[in-house]
């Protein structure tokens, strides 16, 4: 079943479930934030939660259920819970989360990955309430917009102030994309059929219509998008609105074991519609790293590296901009000092207004995104792109020697089957979509005694540090991140970062008045992202009662390099001044420190990190996800070749980053786009 379908009946049931535990819920809330200020708060975030549920997919709702259900303090003694005073409250839910540190994950129910997910849940609905947003003087719309230079404020691609209307070029969007429930029974046979619109598709479908010979027709393009269209003025300012509305899997996909979570878009635009514009291509270190481990030719590099340079200036793809970096970047960049290693990072913006809400989409248009660049230029070449086309199977021909694609079968949210025919296909609906929709199909590589599809999967996996300042820094008024310090030896980046104070109350594993007292430091927080490569010994198979099956976990090594990337990030934030570092591990620990940077408290970080591993339960994340259909010369090894044609397949090309062979360990949109473009291009000239 697809995990974004709902059924009625088991919503009445989860509702009942719900409802029977609202009181618990009410209860365990107002001991986990410990606001004693706010009238009826934990009622309001319960009010929030039931809202992200009603809008979450059936599969998400079934698995919250069951952890509502299963997680202490047990049925039997929730009455008894319900009825202590807050302060006894938070003291039993403080020891209920003790006993539960160091749980070895695979026990038949992992109660503390139940604790952290509920509560992190929970106290993130509270941090999106109005009143908490007033206290911290939050606010994501602000106006007038910073200036530029001193007396010249930006204005935005938007044009407006506040909250943006609908774009001209959003409106374009509306006015051009079709849907799916509208598509006639006989569309004809196209000359290529595109399946997703994310980086890999867009820049795509961008490249077989602008890099069409002069003087001769157009090729007939079709471009499929399973997500809807989603324009500036209808992004949302929550994050949780953001990623029931945007994100696949209302932003909750799960690996097997429940310990990684995996966030990618489902919208028109995919991913690169709500991620945080960073552009990078690999530096000198990391090409050569990359390059030891991609089995491509010199050609292939050359390739890459030009339509790097035809997409940058459609992009807009130029280093972050001084005067929108908050001073919480600016004071964590001082820490790294003056390293050669730390870099400014580009961006595909224009006249970003620094509202941080980047991984909410755009309102303003600033993000130079496909979905404002590249999507509609193809639509103005001829392109035709449909929203909420979802490709359930992949019909193959058999009768040649190789295989061919001879349609699509898609299904529409009225329920209606449709059949889009071409003579060629790029799959490009990103890693796991595309792997699966290859085994749906009945293809799982070239060989028949080979299993090469949904194989070799990987990601750059993630894990937050907040540092506490003496002084307010105010890190939510500008761009997410500015600078990026490069490990390439350790497969290794940490980047400057910051998100709304959602994204703090997801993350923040303290509980009761430590988690207040974090909570009402939001403004004195600066904050790093450290970004691992994993090892690609991991799987991608088909779903197993509506729940996507990762088989990912991180293995001794990742834990190793994410302990010292973790070390190298907290001595940054303690050299420039941090009083408190905290991260994500499930007991809540986190570090008192002089603000001075002194030497005792770096032996303080290298003692705190020095033990990581699974026991330790970070909340560990990607939005980086890679291989499952990668590329080798071999169909033994690989899905595809070097230009990311299919292996067997006489008309199949896969362009997304289910093609890397291993982890780039950057931000992947830009390399995506340019490995889609240059593939494009070399298909359209044969």
């Amino acid at each position: 079943a697809f995990a974004g379908e709902r059924d009625l009946a088991s919503e009445e049931i989860v509702s009942d479930i719900l409802a029977f535990d609202r009181s618990f819920l009410i209860a365990f809330t107002e001991a986990a934030v410990f606001d004693t200020v706010i009238d009826q708060v934990g009622a309001r975030a319960v009010d929030r939660f039931d809202q992200y549920l009603s809008e979450a997919p059936k599969a998400i709702v079934d698995r919250i259920v069951l952890g509502v259900l299963l997680m202490p303090p047990f049925i039997l003694e929730r009455p008894w819970f319900i009825s202590l005073p807050l302060h006894q409250r938070a003291a039993v839910l403080a020891d209920i989360f003790a006993e539960y540190v160091n749980e070895v994950p695979g026990d038949l129910i992992d109660t503390a990955m139940i604790l952290s997910s509920i509560k992190g849940l929970l106290s993130g609905c509270y941090m999106e309430l109005q009143d908490v947003w007033d206290r911290l003087d939050y606010n994501p719309r602000r106006t007038p917009f910073r200036d530029r230079l001193p007396g010249q404020p930006v204005l935005p691609p938007s044009g407006t102030a506040g909250r943006p209307l609908r774009t001209p070029v959003g409106q374009y969007l509306h006015d051009h994309i079709r849907h799916a429930n509208d598509l006639p029974e006989d569309m004809g046979t196209f000359d290529y059929c595109i399946i997703g619109s994310g980086a890999g598709g867009a820049a795509a479908c961008h490249a077989l219509l602008a890099g069409s010979p002069a003087g001769q027709p157009r090729p007939r393009v079709i471009m499929l998008e399973s997500g809807a269209l989603h324009t500036n003025e209808a992004f949302p300012d929550r994050l949780l609105d953001a990623v029931t509305k945007l994100y696949f899997n209302s932003g909750g996909t799960l690996s097997i074991d429940g310990r990684t979570t995996f966030r990618q878009g489902h919208c028109v635009g995919g991913s690169a519609t709500v991620n945080n514009a960073i552009c990078l291509r690999p530096n000198v270190s990391w090409t050569q790293r990359i390059r030891s481990q991609w089995p491509v030719s010199d050609a292939r590099w050359a390739a890459l590296e030009a339509s790097y340079n035809a997409l940058g200036p459609i992009l807009n793809v130029q280093p972050t901009e001084d005067y929108v970096l908050s001073d919480a970047t600016k004071l964590v960049q001082s820490g790294f000092g003056t390293s050669p290693r730390l870099e400014q990072v580009p961006v595909n913006v224009l006249d970003c207004v620094g509202c941080g809400l980047c991984n909410l989409g755009c309102s303003y248009d600033a993000h130079r995104a496909p979905l404002i660049t590249l999507i509609p230029q193809a639509i103005a070449l001829g392109a035709v792109v449909v929203q909420q086309a979802r490709a359930t199977g992949l019909v193959f021909e058999y009768s040649t020697k190789d295989q061919s694609v001879e349609a699509v079968v898609c299904r529409t949210p009225s329920g209606r089957r449709v059949v889009v025919r071409a003579r060629r296909f790029i799959l490009a609906a990103g890693c796991i979509a595309s792997s699966q929709l290859l085994m749906r199909s009945g293809f799982r590589g070239a060989d028949p005694f080979e299993t090469t599809v949904g194989q070799r999967f990987s990601c750059n996996f993630g894990n937050a540090l907040f540092g506490q300042y003496t002084q307010p820094q105010f890190g939510s008024q500008g761009f997410q991140a500015g600078f990026v310090y490069n490990i390439p030896e350790e497969g290794t980046i940490i980047e400057t970062a910051f998100a709304p104070p959602t994204a703090l109350g997801l993350y923040a594993p303290q509980l009761g008045p430590q988690f207040q007292e974090l909570a009402s430091n939001f403004n004195h927080i600066g904050a790093v992202a450290v970004t691992v490569s994993s090892n690609n010994n991991n799987r991608i198979e088909l779903p197993y009662f509506g729940q996507d099956q990762i088989d990912f976990k991180l293995d001794a090594d990742d834990w190793a390099r994410m302990a010292r990337g973790m070390t190298v990030a907290a001595r940054a934030l303690s050299d420039a001044g941090a009083v408190r570092i905290y991260d994500t591990r499930f007991s809540g620990q986190f570090l008192r420190l002089s603000g001075t940077g002194s030497a005792e408290d770096h032996r303080k970080i290298e003692a705190h990190y020095r033990h990581l591993d699974e026991r330790t339960y970070l909340k560990i994340e990607t939005g980086h996800l890679q291989g499952g259909n990668v590329i080798n010369p071999d169909p033994c090894r690989g899905v595809v070749d070097e230009w990311n044609k299919a292996h067997g397949v006489t008309n199949l090309w896969i362009c997304d980053a289910s093609v890397f062979p291993s982890p780039i360990t950057l931000n992947l949109q830009y390399t995506v786009m340019a490995l889609a473009h240059s593939a494009a291009l070399a298909l359209a000239a044969t």
